[in-house]
């Protein structure tokens, strides 16, 4: 009966033991399904602004949207006024070339800012009548609207650019700069030549300028695979 009772005993702790044993979680599945072999990756997508994990020559697709989006007739985003200087990084440009036809923050001033230029000779009465976005207009730029472009095509503060901004006066008075503009010089369009996608949503793009011989790189980011949130790296003369 003693044996008998120590063989029970022996079984109970047994019992208790490979119960509280710790137990090995289960590999998850794959969301294709299927395991995912460490290092693996999916093939290159050809459809245009959709990153491939690996370098890659731009398609022609690609090279006429990029030129497009480039394009001055038209176009909404002001893109061409970031090609207007050269430079190693954000901070290196020149707000002078960048902001000379508003980059999409100029906006016509307001009948009270109009008769203050006039009246303290900064304008003529002539522009009265040319208040509109056409060569000749008078423009003002809120120093929130150049931050909101700075922010978002170049991922700096205009406080951090090198270059002193000069072009526009900046009336106190209203918290606003101001300037006319003649000719932007904005009437041709660069040719996109060539490109790659280097990784990262980073693109290296190569252009030729109208005015010259000049081919360019210009280097930027889609943050979210869509033309609007371009970023731009750099702007560099190939030769």
């Amino acid at each position: 009966m003693r044996k008998l009772n120590l063989i029970l005993a022996a079984v109970f702790v047994l019992i208790i033991l490979v119960s509280c044993a710790p137990k090995t979680p289960a590999t998850p599945p794959s969301p294709s399904g299927s395991p995912q072999a460490p290092g693996s990756s999916t093939p290159p997508s050809e459809d245009p602004l959709v990153p491939s994990p690996t370098p890659r020559v731009l398609s022609d697709s690609e090279l006429s949207m990029f030129n497009e989006a480039f394009d001055i007739p038209g176009e909404p985003l002001y893109l061409y006024n970031f090609l207007r200087c050269t430079y190693n990084s954000p901070r290196e440009i020149d707000p002078n070339s960048i902001f000379y036809a508003g980059a999409g923050a100029c906006i016509p001033p307001t009948d009270e800012i109009l008769d203050y230029l006039i009246e303290n000779g900064y304008l003529s009465d002539d522009y009265r009548e040319l208040t509109d976005f056409a060569a000749g207009s008078a423009w003002i730029m809120q120093p929130a609207d150049i931050e909101e472009v700075m922010q978002k095509r170049f991922g700096i503060s205009f406080s951090e650019v090198q270059i002193e901004f000069i072009k526009f006066i900046y009336l106190e008075r209203f918290g606003v700069y101001f300037d006319t503009i003649t000719d932007s010089g904005l009437s041709v369009s660069p040719l996109v030549t060539s490109g790659e996608y280097i990784g990262d949503n980073t693109y290296v793009v190569e252009y030729a300028d109208y005015w010259s011989d000049n081919i360019y790189s210009v280097t930027f980011m889609l943050l979210n695979n869509d033309l609007d949130t371009i970023q731009f790296i750099s702007n560099i003369r190939n030769n």
